[in-house]
């Protein structure tokens, strides 16, 4: 018999509940709303100024920017984005 296969675990539920009072607490949601609302306000203020950015969208801190090689068409910029990923990838010129 399975009487424990589909209730929670009591030490993890407790453990998710105290996590969930501290960002309560904290007020950590609301905090990422205003935090994302301000890089949102920034980001779509350099995608004016910057044609290598096509779009920018997204919620508290999950946002998307978009970079193009032109607005028109949204072709992704793919020579923009590829960035070395270790330290000595850099050839001596850069």
């Amino acid at each position: 018999m399975h009487a424990e296969r589909f209730r929670g675990n009591p030490v993890c539920s407790a453990g998710g509940r105290a996590v969930l009072r501290v960002l309560d607490k904290e007020k950590r949601q609301e905090h990422c709303a205003k935090v994302g609302s301000h890089l949102l306000t920034r980001f779509k203020t350099l995608q004016e100024k910057h044609d290598l950015i096509g779009d920018v969208r997204g919620q508290g801190l999950m946002l998307g920017v978009d970079l193009v090689k032109d607005h028109k068409t949204k072709v992704p910029a793919k020579a923009a984005l590829s960035v070395p990923h270790h330290p000595t990838d850099f050839s001596p010129s850069d």
